[in-house]
């Protein structure tokens, strides 16, 4: 086996070490210098939670801005559907208060 250093080999120039694999591919220790970025990729709208989010007092109250009453029911159905599927066994449906009680 090669040794892991001639694998990578780096150089120093001041901070900066520039790392080169077998392969040729090159990339720094740093960022690239900043620069005017493409107007394709600059973010317009405001991003995060709308509505209540400012009103959350607990983790459960959190929990429903993310995954709401109808999401946590599919989960439940598509659960008990996998459930009876594959197992040859009778199961008790999953509830819906047993869902989040997991979770």
């Amino acid at each position: 086996m090669e040794d892991t250093d001639s694998e990578l080999e780096a150089s120093e120039n001041e901070d900066e070490e520039v790392y080169t694999s077998n392969h040729g591919f090159q990339w720094n220790s740093l960022p690239p210098s900043s620069s005017r970025r493409r107007e394709c990729n600059i973010v317009t709208e405001n991003s995060g939670l709308i509505n209540g989010s400012t009103t959350v007092n607990t983790i459960r109250e959190m929990f429903s801005l993310f995954i709401n009453s109808n999401m946590v029911r599919e989960i439940c159905e598509q659960t008990n559907r996998q459930l009876h599927r594959t197992s040859t066994k009778i199961i008790e449906p999953i509830l819906a208060e047993e869902l989040l009680a997991f979770i």
